[in-house]
């Protein structure tokens, strides 16, 4: 662990986002150094990965439609936005047990869910769009 904490951090400590708060440095520490941004990130780039990559090539439906695609996007987001919470409740879990940072830390914790949805969203794009030209059947989605 250690090599895209670098990378990942930025978009879960983003003040854009308003999420980093130097009042909670010691959440924002563990995330950094036991790799839970890097995890975090893994999420939203290995699911869609996996499930479009079923998509593409084990669904063998020829008529697919835009639609098909579409709400393959949206499960895909919503299982990301589920693991995302599940993994962020699990890893910070003493944070959510200690009164003084309980809110603080669930409000994060969903936070990082929709980020993560969004960037799911946006990785399963550019994942179909590099998968579509190698799927024999679904060489026409997702336009």
């Amino acid at each position: 662990m250690g090599i895209l904490k670098d990378v990942f951090a930025p978009i879960y400590e983003n003040h854009f986002f308003g999420i980093y708060d130097t009042a909670y440095k010691p959440i924002f520490s563990k995330l950094y150094e036991n790799g839970g941004y890097e995890k975090m990130g893994y999420i939203f780039i290995l699911i869609p990965l996996i499930l479009l990559g079923l998509f593409y090539f084990v669904w063998r439906y020829p008529y697919g439609k835009i639609w098909h695609w579409a709400v393959w996007m949206g499960i895909i987001s919503v299982f990301v936005f589920i693991s995302t919470i599940g993994y962020a409740n699990k890893f910070l879990a003493d944070f959510l047990l200690n009164e003084e940072s309980r809110d603080f830390t669930s409000h994060i914790i969903s936070q990082y869910g929709f980020i993560n949805l969004f960037l799911a969203f946006i990785t399963g794009f550019l994942i179909s769009i590099l998968f579509k030209p190698f799927s024999k059947i679904q060489m026409h989605l997702p336009y």
